[in-house]
């Protein structure tokens, strides 16, 4: 039986500091909990904190090393450190992230008291004109093409490499999720499973693949946490032990390469961003979308949320794909 996580209550010396009480140099120690209380999103994932506070620490060594403060910089004086990131090969969308993180650092600065400017405000990236957009998702035919190129046979490794292609860019899941989903989230009579704090309902063709994949695993043991992960390594080494997230980045990178798709630009967030464009293209309806692919700013389903009487058909049907591999 599943049982709800227990939280433990942080201390008063947990809390962060009032701004009266807050020192500058306690502030750029690690000014990450304060930029939360500033920001919309105050209960962001484990993996966008940790990307904030790399663009933060990166950009605070980078004062240090000049030994300035951060409060005096201008705008002028900033956009040597957009140059300089630039200059070591960044490309310029992952120089913008950076620049957003930081703007967020001086909104917070400001409100504490430490500076009255925010010289990252106006801060731009500007794209070369030359250079065409990325492709963002694939088509419809596409997708049925990725899904033609597995050998029709039932050995593990094909069910499990066209699952991680099935919950990709059919259910909009994410890698981290794919990475971190155990048996226990899997209900098998409502044909539900738990991601994060909802529950969602895979198309029947998803479900069907899934439990023909779970029927043809090795048997081992749970991990040190208990749990038994869906995906797991399959070669000798690690055999049995929960799949990385690169290593599902290259089993799924390996499809696209098998299926001629690989190109720059082409990720397995293109799958996922591929669900939500085809979905918007079956629908027009924007509301189903941020449904389905559950971004933060939807409200978030309880953990244990009642199932309904009917259980809801999972939207993603409406996406005409031929998964059935025949050319």
């Amino acid at each position: 039986m599943n049982r709800k996580k227990q939280y433990s209550l942080p201390t008063f010396s947990d809390l962060p500091k009032a701004a009266d009480a807050l020192t500058e140099e306690e502030f750029l120690a690690d000014p990450f909990p304060y930029m939360k209380l500033t920001t919309r999103s105050k209960n962001p994932s484990k993996d966008t904190e940790a990307t904030y506070r790399s663009h933060m620490n990166q950009f605070l060594t980078w004062c240090r090393e000049l030994d300035c403060s951060p409060f005096i910089l201008t705008k002028e004086q900033l956009s040597y450190f957009r140059d300089w990131l630039l200059n070591c090969g960044l490309k310029p969308a992952t120089v913008a992230l950076k620049l957003t993180v930081i703007r967020h650092f001086y909104t917070t600065a400001i409100s504490y008291g430490f500076t009255s400017s925010n010289p990252a405000l106006r801060l731009a990236i500007k794209s070369p004109a030359e250079k065409a957009p990325p492709k963002k998702s694939l088509t419809a035919e596409e997708v049925s093409h990725l899904f033609s190129i597995f050998p029709e046979e039932d050995s593990t490794r094909v069910l499990r490499d066209k699952l991680l292609l099935s919950f990709m860019v059919l259910e909009g899941l994410r890698i981290v999720e794919l990475h971190e989903m155990n048996e226990s989230d899997i209900n098998l009579s409502l044909r539900s499973i738990r991601i994060d704090r909802q529950i969602i309902y895979p198309r029947d063709d998803t479900f069907t693949l899934l439990s023909r994949y779970l029927t043809s695993k090795e048997v081992h043991s749970p991990d040190k946490n208990g749990a038994t992960p869906v995906f797991t390594v399959l070669g000798n080494n690690n055999r049995g032990n929960r799949m990385s997230r690169q290593s599902i980045r290259d089993a799924v990178n390996d499809i696209l390469d098998k299926a001629g798709l690989k190109e720059q630009g082409i990720t397995c967030h293109t799958l996922r961003h591929t669900c939500g464009a085809l979905l918007f293209q079956a629908t027009g309806n924007l509301d189903l979308v941020q449904q389905t692919m559950r971004h933060k700013d939807k409200q978030l389903l309880a953990t244990y949320q009642t199932p309904p009487s009917d259980v809801p058909i999972r939207h993603t049907t409406l996406l005409q794909i031929d998964t059935s591999g025949k050319k």
